[in-house]
């Protein structure tokens, strides 16, 4: 089981704008998470997660190498992202 403890860090937040939605990604070096399917949120991702809910938004979780990477994604931009990956494939 990890512990989360107070250390220095690099903690990085872009922001992306697409056809109307948009994309927020955050990601950090710190000890990370072993899998994401497992964690019990917090206060923080229960924030993140109502926050998400309310603006229609996806959240997902990914390990970073090390770190986690946390992306919130605007249903606008997940459709435009859709109809990018099709016209790539086609």
């Amino acid at each position: 089981m990890r512990s989360a403890h107070y250390c220095s860090g690099l903690i990085e937040v872009g922001y992306a704008a697409t056809g109307g939605g948009w994309t927020i990604t955050v990601v950090d070096d710190g000890i990370g998470i072993d899998n994401v399917a497992d964690v019990t949120p917090g206060l923080g991702t229960s924030i993140v997660n109502a926050l998400a809910r309310h603006l229609d938004a996806s959240v997902d979780a990914a390990a970073g190498v090390p770190g986690t990477i946390v992306t919130i994604t605007s249903p606008i931009a997940m459709a435009n992202q859709a109809v990018q990956e099709v016209e790539v494939a086609v």
